[in-house]
């Protein structure tokens, strides 16, 4: 049995192959980037997995996003509270929030 899921996987668009991450005040929507885009959604991160567990003969246990809100770009994105936030001081000189 191989599971595929998780807090990431919960709003993970599996047409688009795209995550979102977060951390209380900061979301993070980031595409993968190991894939070949132009065959999504059968190219998916999620379906690899898949082939790859089947392959193998095994079973797999996923998690299926059924919130109401799922990414909807496949591009590197994010989302901040400045008032709550760090962000200057994690990025490299010349970026701001």
């Amino acid at each position: 049995m191989r599971r595929w899921g998780g807090d990431n996987s919960s709003d993970y668009n599996w047409q688009l192959d795209v995550f979102n991450n977060d951390s209380d005040w900061f979301f993070e929507v980031l595409p993968d980037t190991n894939v070949d885009a132009s065959k999504l959604p059968a190219g998916s991160s999620f379906n690899a997995f898949a082939d790859q567990v089947r392959t193998a003969g095994g079973k797999i246990l996923a998690t299926i996003p059924i919130l109401g809100w799922l990414p909807n770009a496949r591009q590197q994105m994010c989302s901040f509270n400045q008032a709550k936030s760090d962000f200057d001081r994690l990025q490299p000189k010349g970026v701001s929030g």
